[in-house]
């Protein structure tokens, strides 16, 4: 699989509920960190920034799938939220990732999405000093 086809496969374990671009770099960041050998990555190039890990190519690969009609970008104000659309949904790439793999990938999208703002960039810092670098966010 690869990245495109990846982050299309996580978006449709993560359900309905759109996700900000925070819980995005922070979702792939710890996937990277955690699972990469298991899913065939490292998948981004991650440096530190004003909210810890950030790469900018998670960003154009949102819009590759959104300008192939597989991903939904949704303003909400000044923010930018994505979900899967219908079509995403409906050619979701084969995943040869076992169940174990599977369950774990799973297991980092419900932490991302279950933390606030604020709790999921403490949680890095913490765990990642180093993200912490070029930050413009106390916590």
């Amino acid at each position: 699989m690869n990245r495109k086809e990846f982050m299309q496969y996580c978006l449709s374990l993560q359900g309905n509920t759109p996700l900000s671009p925070v819980q995005l770099q922070k979702l792939f960041f710890l996937i990277d960190m955690k699972l990469s050998r298991e899913v065939g990555g490292p998948f981004f190039h991650f440096t530190p920034y004003h909210y810890g890990p950030f790469d900018k190519e998670v960003y154009e690969e949102l819009d590759n799938l959104n300008s192939e009609n597989k991903v939904e970008i949704i303003q909400n104000n000044r923010l930018r939220l994505y979900k899967l659309t219908e079509e995403g949904k409906n050619t979701i790439p084969i995943s040869n990732l076992n169940e174990n793999v599977k369950s774990k990938v799973e297991d980092i999208i419900d932490y991302v999405k279950t933390k606030s703002f604020t709790e999921l960039i403490s949680a890095i810092y913490h765990d990642y000093p180093g993200m912490r670098v070029n930050s413009v966010f106390n916590t």
